[in-house]
């Protein structure tokens, strides 16, 4: 493989191991909104498709139908044929841009013990983690401003009075200790149905959130007194945690969301999705989508030459001649998305299918 830098490494690139003892915990928020994605509605496929290739001069406006009142009778006739006409409004997505890079000096491995392969694949992980860990800031922003306003039938939910209560002053639903067990998920699935928001949910919360309730399930297994299936305990791939989540005095903080709640759209501008070559610069998108991430980016890299030898220094008053006329590769990462989240224009009083939770110590 050859030691300059083009987008295609990262078909190949392996996220673990090898020399790099950086670590690269769970970008939670990311995780789940990548796998709430494909389950987005409200969206047309033809209006995705233009996301991806919109400029950003042109404000995104995308139509929706809003909720409204539609007229029944019980007397037959001509004259009482109501008309039952549709309101439409329109809602907009916000894109977001994140960018990184970096250069690699090959010249500057020859007489290194570190392998220059190994560091291209070290800054490429690292660079994309790093730019992961402001895409997560970005969408826990944006999962606290969409956060439901109201939630009703929490009572109802609940064992003993208390057990799950919202605050409309902090907009947050609180959960007891004693039902932070097995049943929570399914509670918060006929929470989310009561207040007349369908299909699947995840949790995302802060580090370690959720190892009361998988310690509860794992209690029981295949065989034993009790049907986790039944009980509507998520999987692993439902249960999401970040570092950028903080507990505070609590057992967890975090937020409930439907699948479709929020969706993450890639967007590729003119030089980019057209493949653009000038000398020694190339233009391109990702085959694949990048480690961290969950998303095709835009990839800029560049060939120059340039005297390296201020990177590694003297020794016995010598500059390293390998770097005098050496040569660099560089590459640029531009991710660029919208983010869109399901319209509700009656927020104020009606719920949205982002709940933002807490589970309390006591």
């Amino acid at each position: 493989m050859s030691n300059y830098i083009t987008a295609t490494r990262f078909n190949d690139l392996q996220v673990g191991g090898k020399l790099d003892q950086k670590r690269y915990p769970e970008l939670g928020a990311v995780n789940a909104s990548y796998a709430s994605t494909a389950s987005v509605d409200y969206i047309s496929p033809s209006v995705i498709e233009n996301l991806a290739s919109i400029s950003a001069q042109r404000q995104v406006q995308i139509p929706t139908f809003i909720n409204g009142t539609i007229v029944v009778g019980d007397a037959p006739g001509y004259n009482n044929i109501p008309s039952n006409l549709l309101e439409s409004d329109t809602f907009t997505v916000q894109a977001y841009n994140i960018f990184s890079g970096f250069r690699h000096y090959e010249s500057t491995y020859d007489n290194n013990v570190m392998d220059s392969q190994d560091a291209i694949d070290t800054k490429m992980k690292r660079v994309t983690y790093e730019m992961a860990k402001v895409k997560e800031q970005i969408i826990i922003n944006i999962l606290e401003t969409k956060k439901t306003q109201v939630l009703d039938f929490t009572e109802q939910v609940s064992a003993t009075t208390g057990d799950y209560s919202f605050s409309t002053s902090t907009d947050i639903l609180t959960i007891k200790r004693a039902v932070q067990n097995e049943t929570m998920f399914y509670t918060l699935e006929a929470l989310a149905e009561a207040n007349e928001i369908m299909g699947a949910g995840r949790v995302i919360t802060n580090r370690a959130g959720l190892v009361r309730q998988k310690v509860e399930a794992l209690k029981y297994g295949a065989g034993n007194e009790q049907n986790l299936e039944a009980l509507g305990f998520y999987g692993a791939d439902r249960m999401h945690q970040s570092s950028q989540i903080s507990a505070l005095t609590d057992m967890f903080n975090g937020f409930y969301l439907k699948d479709g709640a929020i969706g993450l759209y890639s967007n590729f501008p003119y030089e980019f999705r057209n493949g653009k070559v000038l000398n020694d610069r190339k233009w391109t998108i990702s085959d694949v989508e990048l480690p961290f991430l969950k998303s095709r980016c835009n990839i800029y890299t560049r060939e120059g030459v340039t005297d390296s030898s201020a990177l590694v220094g003297t020794h016995n008053s010598n500059l390293d001649s390998n770097t005098i006329m050496s040569t660099f590769s560089e590459m640029a990462i531009w991710d660029r998305f919208y983010v869109a989240t399901t319209p509700n224009k009656e927020s104020a009083t009606r719920s949205n299918d982002i709940f933002k939770i807490k589970g309390t110590v006591a």
